[in-house]
């Protein structure tokens, strides 16, 4: 059997080890897919405890997905371009990750709910990891101009997530300035 989590915190709400453990049964896969609540200070040693136990797999999400990225032997190209890890997956004795938050997104919006994304202008609420992943996606859809918005009324105006957010858009548009691809 294959061991998965989600790693995050908290993680207890989540819905994931449900859908998963439905998606086993009905393809007949032999997998068990797990939460475990890993608070910042303890994120590195979960997921190696999680590797240890046999964890193959796992999905990372806030408000681990920059420290994800840091523990990776292997990144690919969109999550080394957002700054952010959603998923890792286990190669000899490290992990591989990936972001697939901004793939996902587009692919909802432009197949299931058939949208053009040319030339848009969006509101993206939030400017943690996942807003990192996603952005760069829909500016490369051809967004005309993509802005960030935390949704927390304390949160600093200059976070280290925000920050990752714009440059990630930078990073993509190719434009010095952040401020032209996006802003806060």
């Amino acid at each position: 059997m294959k061991h998965y989590a989600v790693l995050g915190h908290p993680v207890a709400h989540s819905l994931s080890p449900r859908i998963h453990a439905a998606f086993a049964k009905q393809t007949g896969i032999a997998m068990d897919y797990t939460a475990i609540d890993a608070a910042p200070g303890s994120f590195a040693s979960a997921l190696t405890a999680f590797a240890v136990g046999g964890g193959v797999g796992a999905n990372i999400t806030l408000p681990h997905k920059t420290a994800a990225l840091a523990l990776c032997h292997e990144v690919s190209a969109r999550a080394r371009r957002c700054g952010a890890v959603n998923t890792l997956t286990r190669h000899g004795n490290g992990w591989s990750g990936d972001n697939t938050d901004g793939a996902g997104l587009v692919r909802d919006l432009t197949g299931r709910e058939q949208h053009d994304l040319r030339e848009r202008r969006t509101l993206l609420l939030g400017a943690g990891g996942a807003a990192a992943g996603i952005a760069p996606a829909l500016l490369v859809r051809a967004f005309a101009t993509c802005t960030s918005s935390t949704v927390r009324p304390n949160a600093p105006t200059r976070s280290p997530t925000r920050s990752a957010c714009r440059a990630a858009c930078t990073r993509v548009t190719g434009r010095t300035s952040a401020r032209s691809a996006i802003s806060t």
